[in-house]
C-alpha cells in the first residue's frame, strides 16, 4: 500500500498514513472537521548525465515512443557497463 502524508487545513495536523490508491481521507483526526489535504510526496531520482539537446532538437522528426525506446536503450547500456565496472572492482579485491 502507498504512504501518504495528509495536512489539517483548519489546526494544521500533519500525519502520515498507508492505504489504498483509491482511497482519500478528508477528516481530521484532531479536530474532527473535513479539511484534510493530500500532500503529495516528491519522488527523486537521479537521471545520468547526458546532453539531450541533441534528443529534443530531433523530437520534431520522431515520435515520443522512439524517443523513449532511445533512452531506454541508452540507460541499459550505462547500467550494464556500471555493474562490469563494479564485477571488476570485486574480483581486483
Amino acid at each position: 500500500m502507498p504512504k501518504y502524508s495528509y495536512k489539517c487545513k483548519q489546526c494544521e495536523y500533519m500525519f502520515e498514513t498507508y492505504h489504498g490508491i483509491s482511497e482519500k481521507l478528508l477528516f481530521c483526526d484532531k479536530c474532527k472537521l473535513d479539511s484534510l489535504i493530500r500532500i503529495p510526496y516528491n519522488i527523486n531520482f537521479k537521471l545520468p548525465n547526458r546532453d539531450y539537446s541533441e534528443i529534443l532538437t530531433q523530437s520534431q522528426d520522431r515520435n515520443v515512443g522512439d524517443l523513449v525506446e532511445r533512452f531506454i536503450e541508452e540507460s541499459r547500456e550505462e547500467l550494464k557497463q556500471q555493474q562490469d565496472d563494479l564485477q571488476n572492482k570485486r574480483e581486483i579485491k
